[in-house]
């Protein structure tokens, strides 16, 4: 009976580890983001469905980007969404609900991150990708559209969709 319990243990620590990278990789990556000028007491990091990063986000509000205070926040529902995110991840359980999301979202400057197959050449900011090794496609045209201003050396890390 315990051994049934080993594989599932195995990916529940697997996917642990992926999504602790994923969030130093987000963590990271917004320092070479460049946000219009605006009016925030603090940086934005949230969530849109299932969250996945659990504490590895929640360690980042000790922490500043921009000179600004990280402020976690999760949401379930895109119309609860402040437009005061930075960055807002896209969990994969909001797929079905994508191309309404992306609209709401495209005139914003918040940053659209998602780890969903596609969703950068669907209109979203910053794919993540994994295999072998954690990847990013970033379309530059959703981020110019949105005032969003991604730095050179960030780009050459990236496939780049115009």
């Amino acid at each position: 009976m315990v051994l049934s319990h080993i594989p599932a243990q195995l990916v529940a620590a697997e996917i642990a580890e992926e999504y602790k990278i994923k969030a130093a990789f987000i963590f990271k990556m917004a320092k070479f983001i460049e946000w219009p000028a605006n009016s925030h007491t603090d940086f934005g990091l949230c969530v849109l469905g299932d969250d996945r990063f659990g504490k590895e986000f929640d360690d980042f509000e000790s922490r500043k980007i921009s000179s600004l205070n990280i402020k976690v926040r999760r949401y379930n529902q895109s119309a609860s969404v402040d437009k005061g995110c930075n960055i807002l991840y896209i969990s994969e359980s909001k797929r079905p609900f994508l191309s309404e999301i992306l609209d709401e979202f495209k005139s914003y400057p918040v940053v659209t991150i998602s780890d969903m197959r596609d969703f950068a050449e669907r209109g979203g900011m910053i794919e993540l990708t994994s295999g072998k090794k954690l990847g990013f496609i970033v379309n530059l045209k959703s981020a110019t559209k949105a005032g969003i201003k991604i730095a050179a050396p960030l780009l050459q890390l990236a496939t780049v969709i115009k």
